[in-house]
């Protein structure tokens, strides 16, 4: 697979003098932020080599998802390895806890849906300014968890049954979990 490189976005202050003589302003769309300079946000090539992702979960959102998001937002392009339900009993035995999700960081492996996210959330500066931060965003991610176990059945059962799952769920669980985060966790909106 090759290997890309990043692309840094640089600021350069110019005078407005010489962006209305030397560069069609409507073809780089500047706003105008001061009267007499623009900032120019310039890309440049350089050759640190950055690393390449590979997301392997089944052809379905669920624990999966939240790893795209991720990826998408920090802008990385991945590999998005979905796999069949027909293929997965022959490749369960070849991964490690038996579990999917998998992220691929070039040669190293991470498992688990919350330690991926965890990862991931880290380099987009996404985990918390401090420790107390962190903690409280790994104890909302718990109570998704949780939530995640207890609508599972839902998606297992059907017909009747599952109107009957989907009613012991909504009158007893449903209420606790959705009221739990934001009584209890005050995040910055940033987060």
């Amino acid at each position: 697979m090759k290997r890309r490189t990043s692309n840094i976005v640089s600021n350069i202050i110019i005078p407005i003098s010489v962006l209305k003589t030397h560069i069609n302003l409507k073809w780089w769309n500047i706003p105008y932020t001061h009267p007499k300079y623009a900032v120019l946000h310039v890309p440049f090539h350089h050759n640190r080599k950055m690393p390449v992702y590979k997301v392997t979960y089944f052809d379905a959102r669920a624990r999966g998802e939240p790893i795209r998001w991720l990826l998408s937002y920090l802008g990385e392009d991945f590999v998005d390895n979905r796999i069949k339900l027909e293929n997965w009993p022959a490749m369960k035995k070849d991964v490690v806890f038996g579990k999917l999700p998998i992220l691929d960081v070039d040669d190293k492996r991470i498992y688990q849906t919350a330690a991926i996210c965890r990862f991931l959330g880290q380099k987009a500066k996404l985990a918390g300014d401090n420790d107390w931060e962190g903690i409280q965003i790994d104890s909302i991610h718990g109570t998704i968890e949780d939530f995640m176990n207890v609508m599972a059945p839902i998606r297992r059962a059907e017909g009747m049954d599952r109107k009957e799952a989907l009613n012991a769920i909504q009158t007893k669980r449903v209420v606790r979990y959705a009221t739990a985060i934001p009584g209890r966790h005050h995040l910055k909106m940033s987060n």
